[in-house]
């Protein structure tokens, strides 16, 4: 009789940790999932802000360029000038 109340005790015992283990699972799982979508989240964010970045400092860089080549325009312009006038 002994024996068996044992039994019957490690047998609820065994079946509260599973029913523990399974719910450390389930949320293991979710906090994993919740994990990836808000890396996913910020991983879009930076590169969108990466993308953002560089299409500013290649429209800049371009805005520059444009500039140079219409000063370099300008000189060459003005210097044709002062050759047909000296």
């Amino acid at each position: 009789m002994f024996n068996f109340f044992t039994m019957f005790q490690v047998s609820g015992r065994l079946s509260e940790l599973k029913t523990t283990i399974d719910a450390g699972l389930g949320q293991r799982n979710i906090l994993l999932q919740t994990i990836g979508d808000k890396f996913e989240l910020w991983n879009l964010k930076v590169l969108s802000y990466v993308d953002q970045c560089w299409g500013v400092l290649t429209y800049y860089f371009h805005s520059i360029q444009d500039d140079v080549n219409y000063l370099f325009t300008l000189c060459r312009y003005a210097k044709r000038k002062l050759s047909i006038i000296h």
